[in-house]
Parts: structure tokens; C-alpha cells; sequence
């Protein structure tokens, strides 16, 4: 038995990347209806915050004063990584999508030898030499443009920008999350991100027909899933477990994203790639990998 719990917070945040993989399947069918990136972000984290609300008040409210201008300035990087994702999304399949999430744990390496001066291991340059690879292959099987709007340059790099910013948030997350307040900071970047996308819904033209949209019950069902279970649950999961595994075992958890997002993509929108974006697919979740399952542990390890 004790076996079997040892392994649960491994299980959760596999867990957890099965259901952020399949993710980008849920934002892709929405935007194919028709529904505008800002109405569909602005939906998915006000019910989200809403969610989420009754936990910080019962179990955390004494920190939401406390935590509020680092969750507000870390919630920033997260709205600037969901705005160049939801519109990169338009003009990129959700398989490609779920791949180019895979280059978030390189940059996470490639931005703490940047920023923070840490150490940066013969291993993990060897994976971001890969994950770089894999992103060149793929940009060069990519259309300049199409009207299906499948797979573009542009939109594979809004997505390369999405990784990026993403990063910046797990890297501002790192350094300012604090034990007690996780829920709390948590809330705040949820509150940046659904305040951020309101004011600049009816400056990008508004949502017309958003409303018939929102109450189709596929569209719901989606818009529902992406707050409740890729965002509100999908982050107190997080913040309870990953601490309790150990840091190579979270990146190769981590690197099973890209495979759910492509098999999510293909299973469920029928989406199909090339032989050169699958081998761009292998060598960024392969670098991914290698970045961890190469490095030698130190004797503190």
C-alpha cells in the first residue's frame, strides 16, 4: 500500500499533463466555431477565478493581500502566453500545438542560466540543441500562409512566443511562490489574465455572435473544461505535487505533454502531420529527455 501511495503525486501530474494536453484540442474546436480568442479567454478565467474563489476564501484569504502584486505581475507573463497561443492556435493544428509546449522546459532551463546565472548542465544544451532543431524542421515544413490556415509560420511562431512567455511565468513562479499562499498567488494571475482579456476584447472588435456561441453545448462543454480542469484544478494539483517529486521526474512528466496534445489533436479534430513535423515532434520532446535523463546527479542527489 505505502508502495502505491508513493507514486501518487506522479500519477496526479501525469494526470494533469494528459488533461493540459488535450487542451489544446478543446481551444481549437472553440476557435474554429467562430469564437473570437478574448471572448473565449475571457469566459474560460472569470469561471475559472469563480471556481476558485470559495478555496482561497476558506483556506487562504489571509494571503490574497499579501500575494497580490506578485501574482498580478506573474499573471501578466501568463496572459501574454495565452494571447500569442489562443491566436496562434488559429493558424496552427492542435498537435503542432502540443509539440512547440514541449520547448517550455528548455526555456525554462535556457532563462534561469540567463537570468538567475544558474548552472547551465552539458545536458541541457544538448537538449535545447535539439528542441532547436526539432522548431527549425518545423517551421520549415510550415506555409507562409493558406486558407486553411493549418500549420503557418506565424503561427508556429506565436506559438515558439506562447513557450517563451510561458517559461517566464514558471520562472516568476519559482521564485515567488511562497508555502501557504499558493492558492492565493495562484487566484491573482487567474484575475490578471480574465481582467486583461475583458479590456482588450472590445478593443479587437468585440465578440459578435459570442453569445450563441458560448451556449452551444459542445462549445460550453469545452469552455468548462479548459477553466474548471486545465486551469483551476490543473493548478492546485500542481502546486500541491510538483514539490513532492523530484526534479527529473517532473521534466520527463512534463514531456509527455506534446505526445497527449498531438494524439488529443489527431483523435479528436483529425488532425494529420507530415513525416518532417513528426521528426520536429520527437526531437523537441526528445530534447526534453535528454536535457534530464543525461544530466549526472550531483552528490546532494
Amino acid at each position: 500500500m505505502s508502495d502505491r501511495r508513493s507514486f501518487a503525486p506522479q500519477l496526479w501530474l501525469l494526470s494533469m499533463n494528459l488533461i493540459w494536453g488535450v487542451s489544446y484540442s478543446a481551444v481549437k474546436y472553440a476557435l474554429d466555431r467562430g469564437l473570437q480568442p478574448f471572448a473565449l479567454m475571457t469566459a474560460r478565467f472569470w469561471l475559472a477565478c469563480l471556481f476558485l474563489m470559495p478555496l482561497v476564501a476558506m483556506r487562504q484569504r489571509h494571503a490574497l493581500a499579501t500575494s497580490a502584486v506578485r501574482g498580478i505581475i506573474t499573471g501578466i507573463a501568463l496572459l501574454l502566453g495565452y494571447v500569442l497561443q489562443t491566436y496562434g492556435m488559429q493558424q496552427t493544428t492542435a498537435s503542432m500545438a502540443g509539440f512547440l509546449s514541449g520547448l517550455i522546459t528548455l526555456l525554462v532551463a535556457l532563462g534561469g542560466w540567463l537570468v538567475f546565472r544558474e548552472r547551465m548542465l552539458p545536458s541541457t544544451a544538448f537538449g535545447l540543441l535539439l528542441g532547436s532543431l526539432g522548431l527549425v524542421l518545423m517551421c520549415i515544413g510550415a506555409k507562409a500562409e493558406g486558407a486553411e490556415r493549418l500549420n503557418t509560420i506565424a503561427g508556429i511562431l506565436m506559438q515558439t512566443g506562447a513557450a517563451v512567455s510561458f517559461a517566464c511565468h514558471i520562472l516568476l513562479m519559482s521564485r515567488w511562490s511562497r508555502p501557504n499562499e499558493e492558492l492565493a498567488f495562484c487566484w491573482w494571475q487567474l484575475v490578471t489574465v480574465a481582467v486583461g482579456a475583458s479590456i482588450a476584447l472590445p478593443i479587437a472588435g468585440g465578440a459578435p455572435g459570442a453569445i450563441e456561441l458560448l451556449v452551444d453545448p459542445w462549445i460550453a462543454a469545452s469552455i468548462v473544461y479548459l477553466a474548471v480542469f486545465a486551469l483551476a484544478i490543473a493548478l492546485v494539483v500542481q502546486s500541491r505535487m510538483q514539490p513532492r517529486i523530484k526534479a527529473q521526474q517532473v521534466a520527463v512528466i512534463f514531456a509527455t505533454q506534446p505526445l497527449f496534445g498531438a494524439i488529443g489533436g489527431m483523435g479528436l479534430l483529425g488532425d494529420t502531420l507530415d513525416a518532417q513535423e513528426w521528426l520536429g515532434g520527437a526531437l523537441i520532446t526528445g530534447g526534453v529527455l535528454a536535457a534530464e535523463l543525461l544530466r549526472r546527479p550531483s552528490p546532494s542527489q
